[in-house]
């Protein structure tokens, strides 16, 4: 899956908050036994922690 997603955006933050969006919306649609409610939540976790670090750099420029 990772390798066929295709990001939006014209530069890196953007693309960056593309992969975010894309993996949470995939995380949704994988089965099998590793895919538990836990697991489900550690990536909707980490693309939450991808949207705030883009805001943090969007801060410092």
């Amino acid at each position: 899956w990772l390798r066929e997603v295709e990001l939006a955006g014209s530069n890196y933050p953007e693309a960056y908050l593309s992969l975010a969006a894309a993996l949470e919306e995939q995380v949704e649609r994988f089965t099998g036994f590793i895919w538990t409610d836990s697991a489900r939540a550690y990536f909707h976790h980490m693309a939450y922690c991808m949207r705030q670090w883009v805001a943090a750099c969007r801060l410092l420029t």
